[in-house]
């Protein structure tokens, strides 16, 4: 079910290319300012959670890099995104389930279980993430929006009909989701090169609006009003304390802050807006942070 599940999410934005293109360009020129001011070299880079290549801005990498590598647990996906490059030739496809415990869960129901016997399942989870298949060093690894989503299908039960989990269910689903972070990092970090950076982006704030009824969730009517209506995004980090207060933050999106601190240097962090999903009746958007992260 695990590999349905992320398969489901690459197909329902495969064709969001347009949509987001501002978003896309917005980390274009995140990435090359990151490559002028810290003087980095651009032989080889890696992205990970790549998805449909929707949120990669796929010209300024084709532009920069000699070698591009590719990763996502869905072929199809990786199948999409080639079909948007133009220098072929440099890309290298690599299928690897970046949650390291999909294998564990394939084959069990997430769905129709109750929520005792999902909290025992989820207990039994033992991550272990595998960048073995990945070759040699980078100088560039962008995350590509993707660690909200490892352990989007241990609360997919939920999110069919558009309910948060228990907290019981939240706290066990926290916990892999920190075991798999930090393994993720300290994988990561072995593959840069010294000096190397990690453009690490993750959505970690959900707006929902309605149009028509002008219902929003608290946490549009936040950052609208801290905003200015999304005019001044980045006035998003002066409300950190009250968002972490109110539990708004969507799950993955914390960091293991320790280890990050051992082995790198955040040199900055950008704030940015993602359209995800917009029209007359509807709209859903996230607020996006992406560090710079440089290896010690």
């Amino acid at each position: 079910m695990y590999q349905y599940v992320q398969e489901y999410a690459n197909q329902d934005t495969r064709d969001s290319w347009d949509e987001w293109s501002g978003f896309r360009n917005s980390i274009g020129s995140i990435l090359t300012i990151a490559i002028d001011r810290y003087n980095l070299s651009t032989n080889r880079i890696l992205v990970l959670g790549a998805g449909n290549g929707n949120d990669v801005p796929i010209d300024i990498i084709e532009k920069y890099f000699g070698e591009i590598v590719i990763v996502d647990i869905d072929p199809k996906a990786l199948d999409s995104f080639m079909g948007k490059t133009k220098q072929k030739e440099k890309y290298t496809k690599i299928v690897i389930d970046l949650s390291g415990f999909a294998a564990q869960v394939e084959n069990l129901n997430l769905v129709d279980i109750t929520d005792d016997s999902l909290i025992e399942l989820i207990k039994k989870i033992s991550p272990k993430v595998d960048l073995s298949a990945i070759h040699g060093k980078f100088d560039v690894i962008y995350n590509a929006n993707y660690f909200t989503q490892l352990t989007i299908p241990l609360g997919f039960k939920y999110q069919q009909v558009h309910v948060q989990p228990p907290d019981s269910i939240k706290q066990a689903i926290s916990a892999i989701t920190n075991n798999t972070q930090i393994q993720l990092f300290q994988q990561i970090e072995k593959l840069l090169n010294i000096n190397g950076v990690c453009l690490h982006s993750s959505d970690f704030l959900e707006l929902n609006y309605n149009p028509i009824t002008k219902e929003a969730n608290e946490t549009c009517k936040l950052v609208m009003q801290v905003t200015e209506g999304l005019k001044y995004i980045e006035n998003v980090q002066t409300i950190n304390s009250l968002i972490s207060e109110k539990g708004l933050r969507i799950e993955g999106s914390t960091l293991p802050v320790s280890l990050i601190k051992q082995i790198f240097k955040t040199n900055t962090v950008f704030f940015l807006y993602w359209p995800f999903d917009h029209s007359d009746m509807y709209f859903k958007g996230y607020v996006v942070q992406l560090f710079v992260f440089q290896k010690l």
